[in-house]
C-alpha cells in the first residue's frame, strides 16, 4: 500500500505542477476568452481566439495534461474499501476525480477546437464557446465539495 501512496503522491504532484503552469498560459489570455463569461462578449472572444490561437492551443493541450495526471491521482488515491475507512474521503476523492471529466472535455476543447472555429463561419464559435463556459464553471462545484471532503477526513 505504501509504494502505491508514495506514487499517487508523485502522479498528484506532477499533475498540479503541470496544472498550475497551463493556469499561467490561461491567465495570460483575455478574460472572455479563458473563462466562463457573458454570450455578449461572445463576438470578442472569437476575434481574440482568431488572434491568439497559438497561445490557446499551447495553454488547453498543456493544461489538459494536468487534468489528466490529477485524475489519475484522484482515482489511485481512494482508499480502499474497507471496515473503518473513511467514506467521507471516498467521496471526496471521488469528486475531484469526476471534477476533472468535464475539465478534460473543456481544456481539450480550448486548445483545439475553439482556435479553430474562431477562423471558420462564425455560427459554430458561440455555441461551442458556451459549452466551454458552462463546464469550466459546473466542474469546480464537485471539486470543491469533494476537496473539502478530503480535508474533513484528514483533519
Amino acid at each position: 500500500m505504501a509504494p502505491l501512496f508514495r506514487f499517487s503522491g508523485v502522479l498528484l504532484a506532477a499533475g498540479c505542477v503541470v496544472f498550475i503552469v497551463g493556469i499561467a498560459f490561461y491567465a495570460v489570455l483575455p478574460r472572455e476568452l479563458g473563462a466562463p463569461a457573458a454570450e455578449a462578449s461572445y463576438a470578442d472572444a472569437r476575434n481574440e481566439a482568431a488572434r491568439l490561437g497559438p497561445e490557446m492551443e499551447r495553454a488547453g493541450r498543456f493544461i489538459y495534461l494536468g487534468d489528466l495526471l490529477i485524475a489519475a491521482a484522484a482515482l489511485a488515491l481512494l482508499p480502499p474499501r474497507r471496515l473503518g475507512a473513511s467514506d467521507v474521503e471516498r467521496v471526496g476523492w471521488s469528486l475531484v476525480f469526476v471534477s476533472f471529466m468535464p475539465a478534460i472535455v473543456f481544456d481539450s476543447l480550448f486548445g483545439s477546437a475553439l482556435p479553430r472555429l474562431a477562423v471558420a463561419p462564425p455560427e459554430a464559435f458561440p455555441a461551442f464557446k458556451s459549452w466551454f463556459d458552462l463546464q469550466f464553471a459546473v466542474g469546480n462545484i464537485p471539486f470543491g465539495i469533494g476537496a473539502i471532503g478530503v480535508f474533513v477526513a484528514d483533519a
